[in-house]
């Protein structure tokens, strides 16, 4: 609705004509609220769906978009936030093969650690 709050307020408005002599006609937000609401919520979930893999070594495959798209410098926290389905284990087992592969170091230790991407 946000999204279209033109649209919502003209539809109210027409669907809402004669309401007090009880002579409105509610099909124009009905069908607004189908398109709009039902619609496009289906919508919403097809193409998260569609983003989202499947299968065995997706979410490691998650990891991986995510860490290609952060900077050169980050936190675990930062893979955290990008991968909000994903667990501690995954991700920090992603970086331990990153770091034997020399694609990244740790500058620090604890939470408050900072990564670095080899360049």
């Amino acid at each position: 609705v946000e999204d279209n709050r033109k649209g919502y307020y003209d539809t109210l408005s027409e669907a809402s004509k004669g309401w007090h002599e009880s002579n409105h006609d509610p099909r124009a937000w009905i069908e607004y609220w189908l398109e709009v609401m039902v619609l496009g919520a289906y919508k919403k979930l097809e193409t998260r769906l569609r983003n989202h893999e499947t299968g065995y070594g997706a979410k490691k495959g998650l990891v991986s978009d995510a860490f290609r798209r952060l900077p050169m410098r980050f936190r675990i926290s930062d893979l955290r936030d990008r991968c909000p389905s994903v667990g501690d284990d995954t991700i920090r087992s992603f970086l331990a093969g990153c770091r034997q592969e020399g694609k990244v170091r740790c500058l620090g230790k604890g939470r408050h650690a900072v990564w670095e991407k080899s360049v």
